[in-house]
């Protein structure tokens, strides 16, 4: 398949570059990248400017060259192309390498405990905040809006406990659902940042989680 056909800009091969739009742009620039099927391919930003649709398109085209066993190495900012794309990650942070890995490897190493997001009946919101405060102690509130709150679970709480305490806030009707998931990568990435600012406060908030950082090998790594 031709390339402009795959990455679906070949309605516009007969229009000069400098009018295409931004996200045309890019697509030509992935294109160029892609001639000659190199072995290995490098794209900045690939998909910035692009609208949601053509972005997981464009992000399909890619993990499919990257199957064919091309090495594709991508620079981004969005933290959400990282994880659909990479099957190994590195992490910069003031233009120094921090951490190297797969995604699920730097979450289980560098996460901090939990997400927990609760829906709650409108007349038991602070009664949910009461409960999680007396049950899962260092608990804290991420983010709060009508009927759902999302509160940060202290690493030293096992998730069999944090089960055992929602089910026992839905049998006294505290809580009408739930969910428990892994610290997300954006905010492993928001620690690394937090780690190495100048701040006291910072530093001694992610004292434990510089150890981490400074204790980790890159043989431990696979490379």
């Amino acid at each position: 398949m031709h390339l402009s056909t795959k990455l679906m800009f070949h309605h516009y091969l007969d229009i000069k570059v400098k009018y295409y739009s931004g996200g045309n742009k890019r697509k030509l620039s992935t294109a160029v990248a892609l001639i000659g099927n190199p072995t290995v391919v490098l794209l900045d930003e690939p998909t910035s400017g692009l609208d949601p649709a053509a972005r997981r398109h464009l992000w399909d085209v890619i993990s499919s060259e990257r199957d064919s066993g091309k090495c594709v190495v991508v620079t981004s900012h969005s933290l959400e192309e990282c994880e659909a794309l990479c099957t190994r990650l590195a992490v910069m942070v003031n233009g120094r390498l921090s951490c190297l890995g797969s995604v699920q490897h730097l979450k289980s190493k560098f996460a901090m405990g939990y997400q927990l997001q609760v829906k709650f009946p409108p007349t038991t919101q602070q009664n949910i905040k009461w409960f999680i405060a007396a049950y899962l102690k260092d608990s804290e509130v991420v983010e709060e809006y009508e009927g759902m709150v999302t509160f940060h679970v202290s690493p030293g709480i096992a998730c069999s406990q944090v089960f055992s305490v929602m089910e026992k806030a839905k049998s006294e009707s505290f809580v009408e659902d739930y969910s428990i998931q892994q610290t997300s990568l954006e905010q492993v990435f928001l620690r690394f940042t937090a780690s190495s600012s100048g701040g006291t406060s910072s530093r001694n908030k992610s004292s434990t989680f510089n150890k981490s950082v400074q204790n980790l090998e890159l043989n431990e790594l696979h490379l």
